[in-house]
């Protein structure tokens, strides 16, 4: 190089090979139990003995099923994506046997680059988190509220272009309810505020191998990095991968990877020279990533090939376990390369970027029914026998009973005895300490009782309870009051209250009304009224909305009628909720 005649050289710029296939759109799971077996919590065998797999009418005793967009709505309507013809045998078994083969798109960009899946699925929390900080530093008091009424409280001491409602469909806030309600004519629990999509958001992105691990420990390091969580449990693979992409490689040499790839096909053909060579793609199927969130390294590798095909069904899992999922599109991409003795075909499989990975926790929220038909005898050494009729349990999953009584409505229920039966091979561990004077261990169910402490002289009131198999209870049973007449020498029973009362409200569903829509005051020259929903909106078991609040932008919603008494006056406010 000369002042006269400066040339400046360089080595030419890696290549990239990009692959753009088309990707999944949408991905949905749900567990559904259908039947108890003991060993569900240890095995993933999920039909049990034959004969019990035939009562069940050949159903699995639990699943997951995972729903997604079939096939022909994310295929492009394009006549050259079947042109290389393969059977749906031929393209399972291609798959199954080269599930190694398989290449991402992102995979094609270069050798010296990694691809990384981001999704936070804690950014839910962490949004509600950062809500409630701006409300402290406003001095707004957020104490004890949830984070529904977090949300709108935030939502209305801002700007009329902060959307409440946008807030609450982009956060998953459903999570936090301990309280299931159950729609009557599904038997299924209601479905409420829908989840958050915010935590679904995924994005694919490409890093160099020799910055991989800077840069992800950069991010972990920032405060409040939305990247954090994301690289945390990963940083001792980029480390890994970076110490080997600077240690393996030199600025100062040129290696001919950088710059023509080299692929490893799934198979490959010698092409005559009167061959017509047609290149293409076909569509093999879906591809869904399954792993026990306990062990995320044990991946499980699932293959669809029929195109018509919008759910699988996994049969395969235990009870109480947490699954990921996520799917994506696998195709047969057809090239052609020259070699010195004439040409090769060669069939390379890649696959789009997955889609939001989800998690479905494996339990069943829906308790068991009360028990029907209490019965009452006295036997003649005047102990009280107490028998009821085991309720309807498709699900085969009670094993307990507890009888419960109490000498008024003004007092809680004592437990007489709990009938324990289960037979699982590993009990879930209990909500609910159970004296062990109370408590008789079974080896069958058993649907009567004996309580050696009724006194002929005091009349009590009784109920029963079902416990399923995973400690979900029912509510009461049929309330009665069982009393000795001395007169007439036998035994008065007096309906009490009906079925299904709560536990923790015994007295819900009594005959007698226990309260009424009025509340009388004095001393007093104005009332507040609050706005706190439990939930916005609430659907019924197909999914139709139903009226739960009466909302709307300029007509009344609700009306409270004030009157004073003495003097015979009446005032109506109108409440206007929006």
């Amino acid at each position: 190089m000369t002042t006269a005649d400066p040339k400046f050289y360089t080595y030419p710029s890696i290549s990239s090979t990009i692959f753009d296939v088309p990707e999944p759109k949408d991905i949905s799971a749900k567990f559904e139990y259908n039947y108890f077996l003991p060993d569900e919590m240890i095995s993933v065998v999920t039909t049990g003995s034959e004969n019990n797999f035939i009562r069940h009418r050949k159903k699995n005793a639990r699943q997951v099923n995972v729903e997604f967009t079939p096939l022909n709505a994310v295929i492009p309507n394009d006549q050259v994506l079947s042109e290389v013809e393969l059977s749906d045998s031929e393209k399972k078994r291609m798959l199954t046997r080269n599930v190694d083969k398989i290449m991402s798109e992102l995979e094609f960009l270069s050798p010296s680059t990694i691809a990384v899946k981001l999704q936070d699925s804690t950014v839910s929390s962490r949004l509600l988190a950062d809500v409630e900080a701006t409300l402290q530093k406003r001095k707004i008091n957020t104490a004890g509220l949830s984070p529904t009424e977090t949300l709108l409280r935030y939502a209305s001491t801002t700007s009329d272009r902060i959307d409440g409602q946008a807030m609450l469909d982009s956060v998953d806030i459903d999570g936090g309810n301990e309280y299931i309600t159950i729609d009557p004519t599904t038997g299924k629990p209601f479905e409420v505020q829908k989840a958050g999509d915010v935590n679904n958001l995924t994005f694919a992105t490409v890093f160099s191998q020799k910055f991989v691990s800077d840069i992800a420990n950069a991010a972990v390091k920032t405060p409040l990095s939305p990247a954090a969580v994301i690289f945390e449990g990963s940083l001792e693979d980029f480390k890994a991968a970076q110490t080997e992409a600077r240690s393996g490689t030199s600025s100062r040499i040129i290696k001919s990877d950088d710059f023509v790839r080299t692929f490893d096909p799934v198979q490959k053909e010698k092409m005559g020279l009167d061959d017509v060579f047609l290149g293409g793609n076909t569509v093999m199927g879906y591809h869904i990533r399954k792993y026990d969130t306990t062990n995320p390294s044990a991946v499980e590798d699932i293959f669809i090939t029929n195109t018509k095909a919008r759910k699988w069904e996994d049969k395969k899992v235990m009870y109480g376990r947490t699954y990921n999922y996520s799917i994506a599109v696998v195709y047969l991409i057809r090239v052609f390369s020259v070699i010195k003795s004439g040409v090769i075909a060669a069939d390379l499989m890649v696959e789009s970027r997955e889609s939001p990975s989800i998690n479905v926790t494996c339990k069943e929220v829906v308790p068991p029914q009360a028990p029907d038909g209490l019965r009452f005898y006295l036997l003649n050494n005047k102990d009280l026998v107490i028998e009821w009729d085991f309720p309807v349990n498709p699900q085969d999953d009670i094993k307990r009973f507890q009888i419960f009584k109490r000498i008024s409505t003004s007092v809680q229920f004592e437990l007489v005895k709990e009938l324990d039966f289960d037979d699982s091979v590993i009990p879930v561990r209990r909500s609910e300490t159970i004296n062990s004077g109370a408590l008789a261990k079974l080896n069958y169910p058993t649907t009567s009782v004996c309580d050696y402490g009724f006194e002929l002289d005091q009349g009590y009131i009784y109920a029963v309870c079902s416990v399923d198999a995973h400690d979900l209870s029912s509510g009461y049973s049929e309330q009665f009051l069982v009393s000795y007449d001395l007169f007439k020498a036998q035994l008065q029973v007096e309906f009490i209250s009906e079925k299904n009362a709560p536990k923790a409200y015994p007295n819900f569903l009594l005959r007698s009304e226990l309260a009424q829509d009025v509340l009388k005051d004095s001393n007093h020259t104005s009332v507040t009224c609050f706005f706190d929903p439990e939930y916005l909106r609430v659907v019924n078991g197909v999914g139709e909305e139903i009226d739960f609040l009466q909302t709307s932008q300029n007509e009344v919603s609700y009306k409270l009628q004030l009157m004073h008494l003495n003097f015979q006056q009446n005032i109506v406010a109108n409440i206007n909720i929006k």
